[in-house]
């Protein structure tokens, strides 16, 4: 029979690392998931400024 042993890990050595690197992650998807939406707002079947397209996602004046 084969016995596991783990080795204890400090707790702010490597579970900070890991949860930085998380949080960058999901910070860098975040960013590239906007810039896709923006993207495919302005270059979908009617081309239009990207500045115009913020515009009108972050202050809609209902028209």
């Amino acid at each position: 029979m084969t016995t596991l042993v783990s080795r204890p890990v400090e707790a702010g050595n490597r579970t900070g690392t890991r949860d930085g690197r998380r949080i960058a992650v999901t910070v860098a998807a975040a960013l590239v998931l906007l810039l896709t939406v923006l993207a495919s707002f302005a270059l979908g079947s009617r081309q239009r400024p990207v500045d115009q397209v913020w515009h009108a996602l972050v202050s809609p004046d209902g028209g």
